[in-house]
């Protein structure tokens, strides 16, 4: 009989945490585009910001979902706050070299999680 504290830190799937985050990643970009593109509200994001983040972003989570298996709390730590950095950062800053690096390195750890 397992008990909860070994379900739960024993390890994490990674399709738990970031096939949801996708989901609700993908929910909401729709709708800041339309925002920003209909002056609703300041402008977010543009046509390119969005592209991006749908590449990096959405499928990068459903490949990290797919791939990544089980991983430890500290490993999936790493790598949602990585994908989580880059969401966050493409609201908030207007440099792409710094988005780019953290999109790098989250595909990096990836690799690095995913290759044998």
């Amino acid at each position: 009989m397992h008990s909860v504290v070994d379900c739960t830190f024993s390890g994490l799937r990674t399709q738990q945490v970031f096939s949801p985050s996708a989901a609700l990643f993908a929910a909401v970009a729709p709708w800041l585009l339309l925002g920003s593109l209909y002056g609703w509200f300041q402008p977010l994001v543009d046509v390119a910001i969005h592209a991006r983040g749908m590449l990096f972003g959405y499928v990068g989570a459903l490949i990290a979902g797919y791939l990544g298996g089980k991983l430890a709390a500290s490993q999936m730590a790493a790598l949602f706050g990585s994908w989580l950095a880059g969401r966050i950062l493409e609201l908030c800053t207007n440099e792409p070299l710094i988005v780019n690096l953290v999109y790098a390195a989250f595909c990096l750890y990836l690799t690095i999680i995913v290759v044998p």
